[in-house]
């Protein structure tokens, strides 16, 4: 049994967890607890950091009895991005945190949008602005909740207030700087003005260290509320991102897939590289030197869960496999499928689109269906390649995760919709692992991001190209023409503009 280990805190969207790792990268022990989103009003979503830390305490102390360690070497913290949480001098949050599905600032951003040029705010952080980002959250708490921002020390993604908890020390790091879009890219420092048009005042801004740094060690009151001596080590971390690095993502050309309840594709990149258009986003890597191009769209499986529960399938059922069957042969029956259930992010950027099935037939099964809604998804990702293809981005293979990525046979759909080979590991939890690898650097277990990862491989399995990737790059042409015409019925049409904006839309784990 190993005598010391490394702490992983793991704040999702759902629930914390806590996983411990031997210095060599094994799982030793991981333990989760549920957390709450609640939604008051419509539009908004939003948890109580309170409640984040309580829950991380209990998986913590969980996996510390679970493992028999002498000691732990350091903690690593990581977490969901693009939430807002303000805390006052002695680091009591000031308000719940509006999470990434809170939209409640459609009016702000409405304002907003008239300073922040959309292209020109590209070209600085990297980002896209809109009604769910950062600064429209703030610049609705500056006009409803002013008394917050009067009252606030700091401002801090999820992950660093745990981290705040961890070690009394405010800091970031630059994927959670870069996911509050007010991160002037080329500089590596804040953009002043951006922050205080959104109503922010500049000295509530964190400073920003190195994801693999040592940002503080243990007080003493959470050493001891996690069982773990005092003054251990608490390295930076980095936002949920981290997860490209914990599959090993790394060189320029690896396209890091993810394939929750909304979809993301990006490619790395060693050159800084921006969407003049702002269809794509950038983001840094968490491998210093290192940039990510790409994007997310708004329901990937989540609608594929939807459509599930629509046509009475269940998670047990047989005609699941059949319904993966997914060769051409039976694409005359097959109709396509539009999955924008919640509107769309990248790279359309369009939250009047909706979803849709088109071409059905009196032919057309419950298996066709769900056939329909996996190459859809497929299709909206490849949009977003498509756009780091016309950015001169090479892309060499794929690198797959979250829970979609375990579905059976659909990475073999993948690859052919891509045109490009993909890597699915076969032990899940990348981001821990991401986490893990940048720990196990800041406190000197290796010496580089490039030795840790060699020290500690990943096995994956590997879903090649086949011969109907040609036939597939027609469908999705035919794909392309449906949603241009479309599009401007979803615009103009009054069920679609009486309820833009999400709502409605359930959260779920992404």
């Amino acid at each position: 049994m190993p005598d010391r280990g490394i702490l992983v805190l793991d704040l999702g969207l759902s629930a914390v967890k806590a996983t411990l790792f031997s210095l060599d990268g094994r799982r030793l022990a991981t333990a989760q607890r549920s957390i709450t989103t609640r939604s008051p009003h419509p539009g908004w979503y939003v948890q109580d950091p309170e409640e984040w830390w309580v829950r991380a305490v209990e998986a913590a102390r969980c996996v510390r009895s679970a493992a028999n360690l002498d000691a732990i070497e350091g903690v690593a913290v990581t977490g969901h991005m693009h939430a807002p949480v303000l805390v006052d001098l002695v680091g009591r949050p000031l308000a719940d945190c509006p999470v990434i599905w809170d939209r409640r600032p459609e009016a702000e951003w409405a304002e907003l949008g008239r300073a922040f040029d959309v292209p020109a705010h590209h070209v600085r952080t990297g980002g896209r602005v809109g009604p769910q980002a950062v600064p429209a959250k703030l610049r609705w708490l500056s006009r409803h909740t002013p008394e917050v921002l009067t009252r606030a020390h700091v401002l801090l993604a999820p992950k660093d207030f745990l981290r705040l908890r961890l070690t009394g020390e405010a800091c970031t790091d630059p994927t959670d700087a870069a996911g509050l879009l007010l991160l002037d890219l080329r500089q590596g420092a804040w953009a002043l003005d951006l922050a205080e048009a959104a109503g922010l005042r500049p000295e509530l801004l964190p400073r920003i260290v190195p994801s693999a740094s040592i940002a503080g060690t243990l007080t003493r009151d959470a050493a001891r509320a996690l069982g773990v001596e005092v003054e251990t080590p608490v390295v930076a971390g980095a936002g949920d991102d981290v997860e490209v690095l914990g599959l090993g993502a790394i060189r320029p050309g690896d396209v890091y897939e993810h394939l929750g309840s909304t979809g993301t594709l990006s490619v790395v990149t060693d050159q800084l590289a921006l969407d003049s258009r702002a269809r794509v986003e950038t983001v840094p890597h968490p491998y210093p030197g290192h940039w990510l191009v790409g994007g997310s769209t708004n329901a990937a499986c989540a609608a594929l869960d939807h459509i599930r529960r629509l046509v009475g399938h269940r998670d047990d059922d047989d005609s699941w496999d059949d319904a993966l069957n997914l060769s051409l042969d039976s694409a005359d029956r097959r109709p396509f499928f539009l999955p924008y259930l919640a509107g769309e992010r990248a790279p359309l950027w369009d939250d009047s689109l909706r979803g849709a099935f088109v071409g059905l037939q009196l032919t057309t099964d419950r298996n066709d269906l769900l056939a329909s809604v996996l190459e859809g998804i497929a299709f909206s990702l490849r949009d977003i390649s498509e756009v780091l293809g016309e950015l001169n981005l090479a892309q060499r293979r794929v690198y797959a995760s979250g829970g979609g990525a375990t579905i059976r046979g659909w990475a073999r759909l993948r690859a052919s919709v891509y045109g490009l080979p993909i890597l699915t590991p076969r032990e899940g939890d990348s981001t821990t692992r991401g986490a893990f690898l940048l720990a196990a650097v800041g406190l000197s277990v290796f010496t580089t991001l490039d030795d840790a990862l060699r020290a500690a491989p990943i096995a994956a399995e590997v879903s090649e190209p086949d011969r109907e990737t040609a036939a597939y790059a027609l469908r999705h042409q035919a794909f392309r023409a449906l949603v241009q015409t479309l599009t401007p019925w979803f615009r103009t049409s009054p069920h679609i503009c009486g309820n833009q904006g999400g709502d409605n839309v359930a959260p779920a784990s992404q």
